[in-house]
């Protein structure tokens, strides 16, 4: 990859901050901070972009329920229910899923 000189202005607390990475000497320069900040910016977004896919699709697959008869009328009192047992059958397993935990044969 060619490399061209750039002029970026800074502010004092990113000098800082890119100056204190360096002097760790996990990076060899200003320029190999801002390499790994890109590069990680570019993940992050490219996990956004995923996340907010997945988001989409689980929103279509609930409308598409809804029109197919696939879904369930609740009032207040039953929403509630409806989401503290959610709540218990999600800690339930995350609790199954602990290292160590010993799973009751059914």
């Amino acid at each position: 990859m060619s490399k061209s000189n750039r002029i970026l202005t800074l502010t004092d607390r990113q000098e800082e901050i890119i100056a204190e990475l360096v002097a760790t000497g996990r990076y060899g320069s200003a320029g190999d901070v801002l390499d790994e900040g890109l590069r990680l910016m570019r993940e992050h977004e490219s996990d956004y972009a995923e996340s907010l896919e997945a988001l989409h699709s689980a929103v279509q697959r609930g409308f598409d329920d809804i029109e197919a008869g696939r879904s369930i009328d609740l009032d207040d009192a039953g929403l509630e229910e409806f989401v503290r047992d959610a709540g218990r059958r999600a800690a339930e397993r995350m609790r199954a899923e602990e290292p160590g935990h010993v799973r009751a044969k059914r």
